[in-house]
């Protein structure tokens, strides 16, 4: 904290700078070694070292006082990496045993800025290098003479210049991988932000739904818990909901409940969540207040709903409702809580609804007295088509077991590999013409080849370069035997066209190295170090080849990969420097030294490239979990929280599709509306629970007795919605019914509500080619009325605006009806 400051960002950028100073100091001291034997003046290791430790001072000052983040660039990347060039460029006129090792120190400084620079600054920063090693170079050749100097000078410059743009480029991936997996990871983490509201908001009203508001209530009451404050609760049902739906149409009912929403949710203050809890049922939570509070709220609610102009909707339309408030005491549990907020509110409906009711504290939540004896008017049954020649009797259908409260599954889904898409180069526009077909020859047309192919073409074109210089300028200078020339071709050439046609065939696809990365870096180790001991005057290019064939590893080896690779170079370097001690010829010691260098510069490449390639794996493993995330909240998204059946919302999605669909081909659907008979009398005579446990029930029965093809959703408190593909109402659809009310027939009651009887009224229709789907489920829904209206437990198929076809009821046999029924 001393060093780096308190501020984070302050922290992030001095760490960055600290990378430098590790390198700066073991410069320093091989530096220092090369003055204490000899090897350099004494003056002009101190002018380089001061340099450089000066201006490590002067950036650790700005980034660590926050001086710097009055600049555009608060981090001074840039501004630090082209003083680190200047710093190399001094060391490589003034010094002489460093001059083989700028071209190594360069490429590590490149290396260290590569995920932060855009691949234009990187270029920039290495056309700077070139030059001003060019400038220096020319400045030696002029005033510092030496014998084949200029030969050998021109020659590392033209392999830097070569090498560097290369391996920026290749570096420059990682920059661009990282942007891309960057963007990836922030549009999922927005999808998901996303997704996660949709997932607490009801599709209907836009309030929190049943989901989001229990996951509320856990957290209100673990929060209290702790702090021992008070918080209320209250389940407002909306009066006599049911008739405006029978009176007006769904269509009614559904503004009303849009209405509620916005009219109630405007009169809370913020603290208080009001959600959508099922059917016509609000749940308000109301943290910190007590109950005289609690009641005092909930009459203005009351108040702001009683002076909302319901008759914009229909004429005579007056909205109003009861609602059921507990308080907690400090010791209920949240489902405890729920049932004496709903016993509070049965106690308001029995006293004549349009009123609140608070649950006396500690109070039991009370059971509702068992249900009178009524006269089975419209039991379940098992009815029969007698106008169709086939009968609707189905096979034997296994009995389900009691009711129980059935929580969604979230649908497993096969994990997918995520591989980085092919890039193009910088600038570069995408081929056309004859142009088009040479790269599909050379690359293939499969995108995966192509992608495994990008990164070692330009390895081939390294290859086919060093081959030249050996052919051209080596040889002919005398630098390299023609024996030992002919044996670095023939390897170049193998590991070229080996690798190539394996990649290009597909043959290595299904490797965890498809671009035969490793492999081609081991043997390119190999050779470079082969080069270093039989020919001296090539050692700085050669030290630098090592260096760049370690930036190859950053993009795409695994964590494993890049460790092997770093091995094999290092390992080739102790190889060479072991032969130099067994020489002991003239001038190893400086030897020596530069490959203490080279070894500590490749090793920090390598752990950049194991660094780099962890952290490739973890953003691929996040974007990966991420990717799930999205995957389970979408299922959520399209679930309804009580029944895990299809919402609304997602139901009207495959409405339209399914309509699209008969626009085109004229292959006909069918829809069916049902409705649950008397649902209201369950909620007020065995209470809200009994209510939701029907309500799954009935979904779990009809995901049954529905083909694989049927869809079934929560269409909206009782009413539950079925889309039948190519299937016709009048027979096929009537089938459909016949066997889900046999099997909600076979539903067991709860334990205390053991004459619970569960029937059903269902209309049924097929659209009509000149209608919208409003149009369409507009004539189900009369059809469903048409039921209800003719005794409920029933089915009607509207045909056009005609109800033309009635399943009248079968009565139920002696031995399953019970002693005393109360039709639901």
């Amino acid at each position: 904290m001393w060093i780096g400051g308190r501020d984070a960002v302050h922290r992030e950028h001095v760490r960055r700078l600290a990378r430098r100073l590790w390198l700066n100091a073991f410069a320093s001291a091989l530096m220092a070694v090369s003055t204490l034997v000899g090897l350099t003046p004494a003056w002009a290791s101190g002018v380089t070292m001061v340099y450089s430790w000066v201006g490590l001072l002067v950036f650790y000052g700005l980034l660590r006082s926050g001086y710097s983040q009055r600049w555009a660039d608060p981090s001074l990347t840039f501004t630090q990496l082209v003083f680190a060039i200047s710093s190399v460029v001094v060391s490589y006129g003034l010094v002489d045993i460093a001059r083989g090792a700028a071209l190594q120190l360069l490429c590590l400084l490149l290396a260290f800025e590569m995920d932060r620079l855009s691949p234009r600054q990187l270029l920039r920063a290495s056309l700077f290098a070139i030059g001003m090693l060019g400038l220096t170079a020319l400045w030696r050749v002029l005033f510092v003479p030496v014998p084949g100097q200029l030969a050998v000078e021109l020659y590392d410059l033209l392999m830097a210049a070569v090498l560097l743009p290369a391996a920026i480029w290749v570096g420059s991936e990682v920059g661009r991988l990282y942007s891309r997996l960057m963007q990836q990871r922030e549009q999922l983490a927005l999808t998901l932000d996303q997704l996660n509201e949709l997932s607490g908001r009801d599709a209907l009203t836009g309030l929190t739904n049943r989901r989001q508001m229990m996951s509320l209530l856990e957290q209100e009451h673990r929060r209290q818990q702790r702090a021992g404050q008070h918080f209320c609760i209250a389940i407002l049902d909306i009066d006599w909901f049911k008739q405006v739906n029978d009176r007006h149409g769904h269509g009614v009912g559904d503004q009303v409940l849009r209405q509620f929403a916005a009219v109630a949710a405007g009169a809370l203050p913020a603290a208080d969540t009001l959600a959508r809890w099922g059917g016509e049922e609000f749940l308000l939570l109301m943290p910190a207040r007590d109950q005289a509070q609690g009641m005092a709220l909930l009459e203005t609610v009351k108040q702001a709903i009683a002076r909302h102009d319901w008759a914009a909707l229909a004429t005579d339309l007056r909205i109003s409702f009861s609602a059921g408030l507990a308080l907690w005491d400090g010791s209920a549990a949240p489902d405890t809580l729920l049932e004496c907020a709903d016993a509070a509110l049965y106690s308001a409906k029995h006293l004549g609804r349009d009123r609140c009711v608070a649950s006396a504290p500690n109070e039991p939540p009370a059971v509702p007295p068992a249900a009178p004896a009524v006269p089975p008017t419209a039991a379940p049954v098992w009815f029969e088509q007698t106008h169709f020649r086939k009968s609707g009797a189905a096979g034997q259908v296994t009995p389900l077991a009691p009711l129980q409260r059935l929580q969604p599954q979230p649908v497993p889904r096969a994990p997918r590999r995520i591989r980085p898409s092919p890039t193009v180069l910088p600038g570069a526009a995408p081929p056309t013409g004859w142009l088009r077909l040479c790269a599909d020859l050379l690359m293939s047309t499969d995108p995966a080849i192509r992608e495994h192919l990008r990164l070692p073409l330009i390895a081939y074109v390294l290859h086919v370069i060093w081959i030249m210089a050996v052919q051209w300028y080596a040889v002919p200078a005398g630098h390299l035997g023609a024996l030992q020339a002919q044996a670095i071709m023939v390897v170049n050439l193998v590991v070229v066209f080996g690798s190539y046609l394996l990649i290009r065939s597909g043959a290595t696809r299904r490797l965890n190295d498809p671009g035969l990365v490793l492999v081609q870096m081991i043997c390119a180790c190999a050779v470079a170090g082969y080069g270093y001991a039989v020919a001296p005057l090539l050692r700085p290019s050669l030290l630098h080849l090592l260096c760049v064939i370690q930036v190859f590893g950053m993009v795409t080896l695994r964590p494993q990969a890049a460790r092997a690779a770093g091995v094999a170079a290092v390992l080739v370097l102790l190889a060479v420097l072991t032969s130099l001690l067994v020489t002991q010829e003239d001038g190893n010691l400086a030897e020596m030294l530069k490959l203490a260098l080279a070894c500590f510069v490749v090793g920090r490449l390598a752990v950049l490239s194991h660094q780099y390639s962890q952290v490739r794996e973890k953003v691929a493993a996040e974007q990966q979990q991420l990717v799930e995330a999205v995957a389970q909240v979408q299922e959520l998204v399209i679930r309804d929280a009580l029944t895990g059946l299809f919402n609304r919302k997602h139901m009207q999605d495959l409405l339209v599709q399914e309509r699209e669909r008969f626009s085109r081909t004229g292959l006909r659907f069918c829809v069916a509306l049902i409705d649950v008979d008397h649902f209201k009398r369950v909620n007020d005579t065995y209470g809200h629970q009994t209510g939701d446990e029907v309500l799954v029930g009935v979904a779990r029965a009809a995901q049954q007795a529905l083909r694989d093809s049927d869809v079934i959703c929560r269409w909206g408190g009782e009413e539950f919605l079925v889309l039948m593909r190519d299937t016709e109402p009048a027979f096929q659809g009537l089938m459909a019914m016949s066997r889900l009310r046999r099997l909600v027939d076979e539903l067991q009651p709860p334990e205390h509500a053991p004459d619970l009887t569960i029937t059903f009224s269902a209309g049924l229709t097929t659209p009509l080619p000149d209608e919208t789907l409003e149009q369409t489920l507009a004539r189900a829904d009369r059809a469903l009325y048409a039921a209800k209206a003719s005794g409920r437990n029933r089915d009607m198929v509207a045909v056009g605006d005609d109800i033309v076809v009635q399943a009248l009821p079968q009565p139920r046999s002696t031995a399953a009806a019970p002693t005393s029924a109360l039709p639901c």
